[in-house]
């Protein structure tokens, strides 16, 4: 046994060697820890650069526009233009001054309000009585309205069928009937 020993002694510590650092690593998991007792150097922060969002060519413009008189919102999504790809939201910004820019997911939400009536309202017309005289209004009648125009007919002169009819509201096909109900209306 001794021979056996002198022969593979380097190959028996090796070995021994070997088992105590595997062990090691599969109790202590292999952490970066350093030796059980002692204490780990201080670590250093890293700093994260904060991420600059750029137009890419999957973002959306996307368009929101609220009515003042009348409430209602128009969204409008579209591709970004091919000129405002790669800009970052302070050069939109710069580019949509009379918007609000925001950013949601990887789309650019453009928010603003306009003072008046979105289209809709504007087609919709009739007419009606203010204070006294023949008026036009935007909406419909017995719903919302908003007052157009006021002309120079007085309620007081028309017969009460016509008076009736105003009353209720006289509701407007389109801007090219509205000449003649208001001619009738004269006559």
């Amino acid at each position: 046994m001794a021979a056996f020993l002198d022969k593979y002694r380097f190959a028996l510590l090796l070995g021994v060697f070997l088992a105590v650092g595997a062990g090691y690593f599969f109790l202590w998991g292999g952490e970066e820890e350093g030796l059980p007792g002692e204490t780990a150097p201080e670590a250093i922060p890293q700093v994260e650069e904060p991420a600059v969002f750029t137009v890419g060519a999957d973002s959306h413009l996307i368009y929101q526009v609220t009515y003042s008189l009348c409430g209602h919102r128009e969204v409008l999504r579209e591709r970004t233009p091919e000129d405002e790809l790669g800009l970052t939201l302070d050069d939109l910004r710069t580019i949509y001054r009379d918007w609000n820019v925001e950013l949601k997911g990887s789309d650019v939400v453009l928010t603003s309000a306009i003072e008046g009536l979105c289209d809709n309202c504007r087609e919709k017309i009739f007419v009606g009585i203010h204070e006294g005289r023949v008026a036009v209004y935007y909406g419909e009648p017995g719903g919302k309205a908003w007052l157009k125009e006021v002309t120079e007919i007085p309620v007081d002169n028309l017969p009460p069928r016509e008076r009736a009819d105003l009353e209720a509201g006289i509701p407007v096909k389109d801007e090219g009937e509205l000449p003649h109900i208001l001619e009738g209306l004269m006559n």
